[in-house]
């Protein structure tokens, strides 16, 4: 991930970061219920992170810190542009993917909420 000046308007710098990552798993497969028990030790079902989603976490952590020791953390106003490809040609849901992409990122550390986002494309 390296930055790659693309503008400049009203004295600020605009740069872009390239990321390349997998295409994340669907909100649907990303988190199991599982079961339970609270320090009382009353059954409870919880929600965990699938094996699909902690490995795309993992690749997003390791795609940000390619090559630095950590990615810059973003913390102003943000855009994101996405480029996603589909695992077919049958028709699938993008805003299903969204979630757990800017979640990985926040996870990452590349950005430091995914309440910053004024813009998505």
């Amino acid at each position: 991930m390296s930055p790659q000046l693309v503008g400049e308007t009203l004295g600020y710098r605009i740069v872009a970061y390239v990321l390349e990552i997998p295409l994340p798993p669907t909100v649907n497969h990303y988190f199991l219920n599982a079961a339970r028990k609270t320090r009382a030790g009353k059954p409870f079902i919880g929600r965990i992170l699938s094996k699909d989603a902690r490995a795309f976490r993992a690749e997003v952590h390791r795609a940000a810190r390619d090559g630095h020791r950590g990615p810059p953390q973003f913390s102003g106003r943000l855009a994101i542009t996405v480029l996603a490809c589909g695992p077919t040609r049958a028709a699938w849901d993008l805003d299903n993917r969204f979630k757990p992409l800017l979640d990985a990122l926040t996870e990452a550390r590349v950005i430091k909420d995914d309440a910053l986002f004024d813009e998505v494309r």
